[in-house]
C-alpha cells in the first residue's frame, strides 16, 4: 500500500498537486509491471471539513480517471490526527489554509512499515521498487 495525505484547495504547487502527479505516475510504473491490481494507494485528505467526498471524487477524477487501486479518504479529524500522528505528518490552519509537510508511506501487504518519504524528492521508480519489495 502507498499511503499520502493532501487536500484539494492546497495552494502550493510544489506540495500536494506535485504528491499527486507523482502517485499517478507510480500507478503508471506499476501499470507497466502489471501490479496495478496488487497495490492499494490511499490519498488522505487533510482537511476533511472542507473535502467532502464529492470534491475527493472531482480532484481524483483530475488525476486519474480510471483509478482503479487510488482512492481519496476523509473521515472525522480526530480519526484523521489518529494516522498522521504516528507517521510524522505535521499539518494544521493557519488563517484559513493548512499548512503541512509531506510524508508518503509504503506499508506492506502485513500492515508492517516499510518506508516514509518525506517531502517530494523521491521518485516514482524508487516507490514502485519499495512497493514491488513489499509484495
Amino acid at each position: 500500500m502507498l499511503l499520502t495525505f493532501l487536500f484539494t484547495q492546497c495552494p502550493y504547487p510544489d506540495k500536494c498537486p506535485t504528491i499527486a502527479s507523482k502517485l499517478k505516475s507510480t500507478n503508471e510504473v506499476l501499470e507497466k509491471a502489471g501490479l496495478l491490481n496488487k497495490v492499494q494507494v490511499l490519498s488522505v485528505t487533510l482537511d476533511p471539513d472542507r473535502d467532502t467526498p464529492h470534491m475527493l471524487k472531482a480532484y481524483a477524477q483530475g488525476y486519474d480517471k480510471k483509478r482503479v487501486n487510488w482512492d481519496f479518504l476523509t473521515g472525522k479529524p480526530e480519526a484523521i490526527e489518529a494516522v498522521t500522528g504516528p507517521l510524522g505528518v505535521v499539518y494544521y490552519d493557519q488563517n484559513g489554509t493548512i499548512q503541512h509537510n509531506l510524508k508518503t508511506v509504503v506499508i506492506d501487504s502485513r500492515g508492517k512499515l516499510v518506508r516514509i518519504f518525506s517531502g517530494t524528492e523521491w521518485t516514482t521508480e524508487e516507490a514502485a521498487r519499495s512497493l514491488r519489495e513489499s509484495l
